[in-house]
């Protein structure tokens, strides 16, 4: 009898258990706190590992943003390693060393996995994290030019850029486009007023603008897209180098002028005889002018209006009359003067004139002599 009352009593308490439950279940759930994220990480997914090493990656650095799902075991100088829910979206920098760029849809060995996509930010791509483990291989490749200097000069035979260098760009490629000409009025204006308050003469205007240029890879688009920044200023100079026509070699003095941020700014700038360059450092990139001292100016000497030839030819004859004591002085003198007004010299048809004139005189002179003696022996 005790044992059925026993009975009917864990019968009843199961009968309860399974009505309890049942209510639960079926009402709604009113906590307002409750997590709505549609991104909530499913807590069952299985994790997978993405890891690289710096003995097989080179020429760049990788790293991965943090994020949900996303759990960073290591990420050093040696190398990194994540573990990464299944299905999660992951945010991965791929960024080359200066003169290199990032090359192909993965990174995965196998090629059959985690397909990056090309971000907005500078060496941004994102890939979902697939159902295995990914070890990054090495996809940075050297670059034909690191950096790419495109211009055209004619009033200087050429232009030239020393390296930019792992000191001022660190990742990818510099371009350098210049163009020959006068800038805007503002800037020339400026150019020209530092110019000619230290005595010089421009030669050559150049505008001169440098960018940082990055390769997208093959990641969903062509791979002659880039990531592009300006660069107006550098951390370290970089040295510009003119080649001079003959004209302008040998000066005793050479300056470029650079206008930058609404200023004027002079620099010295070094000549080479042997290759007829000028040289100079800068930081800063926008307008340019390339100066020389001027020349000295030497005042010519003005020449006078009248310029007077004068052939004098003197004859005197002293003829003395013995038959008194008076002494007669006959003094013939023929000149010829030639007086221009426009400074040029006598023709020679005019001095053959003046030649013929002196011969008729001295024979005219020679028969008054003549009559005088024949008078005295009379």
């Amino acid at each position: 009898m005790i044992k059925n009352i026993i009975r009917m009593i864990l019968i009843a308490l199961l009968i309860a258990v399974v009505f309890v439950s049942t209510i639960n279940a079926t009402e709604p759930n009113t906590n307002t706190n409750a997590d709505t994220n549609t991104n909530t990480v499913n807590t069952l997914a299985k994790s997978y590992v993405v890891a690289w090493s710096y003995n097989t990656i080179k020429n760049g650095k990788i790293t991965i943003k943090d994020g949900e799902g996303i759990k960073k075991v290591v990420d050093s100088d040696a190398g990194g390693r994540y573990e990464i829910v299944e299905g999660t979206k992951v945010t991965i920098y791929c960024i080359p060393d200066y003169g290199y760029h990032f090359v192909g849809n993965y990174l995965a060995e196998d090629n059959n996995s985690a397909q990056f996509v090309a971000g907005e930010e500078e060496n941004e791509y994102s890939f979902e994290m697939p159902s295995q483990n990914i070890i990054l291989s090495n996809n940075f490749e050297k670059l034909t030019n690191a950096d790419l200097v495109n211009g055209k000069v004619e009033k200087i035979n050429s232009l030239t850029f020393s390296e930019f260098g792992n000191k001022n760009i660190k990742s990818g490629q510099v371009v350098v486009d210049y163009t020959e000409g006068e800038p805007i009025a503002d800037v020339k204006t400026k150019l020209d007023n530092l110019a000619e308050e230290n005595d010089l003469l421009i030669i050559d205007y150049l505008e001169i603008n440098v960018k940082n240029r990055i390769t997208k890879g093959y990641s969903g688009v062509q791979n002659d897209v880039y990531w592009t920044s300006e660069v107006t200023e550098l951390e370290n100079p970089v040295t510009i180098s003119a080649e001079l026509p003959e004209l302008y070699r040998g000066k005793s003095k050479y300056k470029a002028i650079v206008y930058h941020n609404s200023d004027a700014k002079l620099l010295d700038a070094k000549y080479n005889a042997l290759n007829g360059k000028i040289s100079f450092e800068t930081d800063r990139f926008s307008y340019y002018a390339l100066a020389i001292n001027k020349p000295v100016l030497v005042a010519a000497a003005t020449p006078s209006n009248t310029t007077s030839n004068t052939v004098s030819n003197t004859v005197t004859n002293t003829v003395r009359n013995t038959a008194g004591s008076s002494t007669t002085t006959n003094a013939v003198t023929t000149t010829a003067a030639v007086t221009t007004g426009n400074n040029n010299p006598a023709t020679g048809d005019e001095i053959d004139g003046y030649i013929t004139a002196f011969a008729i005189s001295t024979v005219i002179m020679v028969a008054i002599v003549l009559s005088y003696k024949m008078d005295r022996y009379e």
